[in-house]
């Protein structure tokens, strides 16, 4: 059973974003010759990356790619510990956190955050207010909660059935108890056991006279007549579930519908609530602006492009950094122009 809010909708929006490898190999060094005779028959020698299929030549991109980041990482690691950068770094953090004191502290900003929160509680109450008195809104209110009675209801009768299948004492299962196949099988379960207790190399024996039973009693159960009927309840639950979910996710898209239009609609009250808004954040913007803050600003953008620059320096002074980050940047648009090989011929 999910729930939704009133207030609107979230949407997520995930991005995937690709990893990166490395393709060749070198090539074995051949063999010396030897006499015909007693030449033995030669190894085949491992595929080309080109001729492995595309799925095979990503692994061994991503793979070869992991092990360049790590290089790199550890040199990068070790750069930002030499003494000068460490200063810098230092520098850098005395910097942030003085920008940070100084917009938690400063008069006009938090003055100016304090009202837009303000004013924003205001519209949402307007709106709200709104919204009780329309009713549209007040139907898919009703809906949801009638959803939400009747999921709480399935979940109920799903946990009962799931204890009915699952419970050792109930009906089903004191049937199974008296099968004769189970109870052979049972009986094989704990020889199996008991030789485990006193020789741990029985244990895949163990495992296996476990796994036989576990098998064997779920599949007894699904052909018991309560089983079955349980089973089939179970099933219809989670159809009505779905249909449910559905009709709740249709009923929380048209509500937030009809509140994102309300708030920017015509309507008197909610357009002054709105312009007290975009005053606030004219005022947010306006503080964030002045001369404090952008002067502490400036500080720490300084002292962050100050040790990006230091960084790079060290490492460009590398050369085993230098070839590891191309590489790495080769691997990259490698795998990213696999991968769309890969997706283009799935269609």
């Amino acid at each position: 059973m999910r729930a939704w809010v009133m207030g609107g909708v979230v949407v997520a929006v995930a991005l995937c974003v690709a990893g990166a490898a490395w393709g060749g190999e070198a090539a074995a060094a051949p063999a010396a010759e030897k006499p015909a005779a007693a030449a033995a028959e030669p190894a085949a020698a491992p595929a080309p990356a080109a001729e492995l299929a595309p799925e095979q030549q990503l692994k061994r991109l991503e793979a070869r790619y992991e092990v360049v980041d790590d290089k790199l990482d550890a040199i990068e690691e070790k750069v930002r510990k030499t003494p000068e950068l460490a200063a810098l770094r230092e520098a850098e953090k005395k910097a942030l956190a003085a920008y940070e004191e100084l917009k938690r502290t400063d008069p006009a900003y938090t003055a100016a955050l304090a009202k837009e929160r303000e004013v924003r509680e205001t519209l949402a109450k307007v709106v709200q207010a709104k919204l009780e008195g329309n009713a549209e809104a007040q139907a898919l209110v009703k809906e949801a909660e009638r959803i939400d009675e009747q999921q709480a209801q399935l979940d109920f009768d799903a946990a009962g059935a799931r204890l009915a299948l699952d419970h050792r004492s109930s009906p089903v299962n004191r049937a199974l108890d008296k099968d004769g196949a189970l109870q052979e099988l049972r009986q094989a379960l704990a020889e199996a056991e008991s030789a485990y207790r006193h020789d741990k190399t029985k244990r895949p024996a163990r495992e296996k006279a476990r796994t036989a039973y576990a098998k064997a009693r779920e599949d007894a159960k699904k052909t018991h007549p309560e089983g079955q009927k349980l089973y089939a309840a179970l099933a219809a639950i989670r159809k009505q579930d779905d249909d449910l979910e559905k009709a709740s996710d249709e009923a929380a898209r048209n509500l937030s519908k009809l509140r994102h239009d309300l708030e920017r609609s015509d309507d008197a009250d909610i357009k002054a609530a709105r312009a007290d808004l975009d005053a606030t954040r004219k005022a947010i913007r306006e503080a964030y602006t002045g001369e404090a803050l952008t002067a502490a600003r400036k500080i720490r953008d300084e002292a962050r492009a100050a040790t990006r620059a230091k960084e790079k320096e060290l490492l460009d002074a590398d050369p085993v950094a230098v070839e590891l980050a191309e590489e790495k940047d080769t691997l990259r648009q490698q795998i990213r122009d696999l991968q769309k090989k890969i997706r283009k011929a799935a269609g």
